[in-house]
């Protein structure tokens, strides 16, 4: 068998007769860290929502990471991670999309049992539920929008498997985003 070559997408693009336009995503690197103290009441019912990490609406999201306390010892609380509107900027508050309204609510993770023991070290949950052919797709688009609302979304984290022992704690999330 003889060996190959592959090139990838912007590889072939700029290679291609006639040219064609490079497919690409450029900015400078940015990351936002957010926090909240986890209330045992937070957790405790299916759909109880944590709002954490406001991003842009056109932020091309590279990880999203989670580090917490022990919040459920007996494991078996669980969590969706998604996007939510915030209400702030672009035409979100017009279309009547208010803090905490869902755009998609797995679209990063599904039923994600991260929280349950304490996590020290950054854990990814990007690409659990979403392929990562979307690495390069902004926000609205990941959340399976058809058009950029603009404003602020919101990291949201959806319980979908309350907490069996119930221990308050620390949630910190960063999202690093062009």
């Amino acid at each position: 068998m003889a060996a190959t070559t592959v090139k990838s997408e912007n590889a072939t693009n700029i290679e291609a007769t006639p040219k064609v336009v490079l497919d690409r995503k450029r900015g400078r690197l940015k990351s936002t860290i957010d926090q909240i103290e986890v209330a045992i009441t937070s957790e405790d019912e299916v759909g109880d929502v944590i709002l954490i990490a406001p991003i842009p609406s056109n932020a091309v999201i590279l990880d999203v990471l989670l580090l917490n306390d022990a919040l459920d010892s007996a494991d078996e609380l669980a969590y969706d991670v998604g996007l939510y509107y915030s209400g702030i900027g672009g035409t979100q508050k017009f279309n009547g999309k208010v803090s905490g309204t869902v755009i998609d609510a797995d679209c990063f993770a599904s039923a994600d049992i991260t929280t349950q023991a304490a996590t020290t070290t950054w854990t990814s949950v990007r690409f659990e539920a979403d392929d990562i052919i979307d690495v390069k797709k902004e926000a609205w688009s990941v959340g399976g929008l058809s058009a950029d609302s603009g404003g602020i979304y919101y990291i949201g984290l959806t319980v979908t498997a309350p907490a069996e022992t119930d221990a308050a704690g620390s949630l910190v999330c960063r999202v690093d985003y062009i």
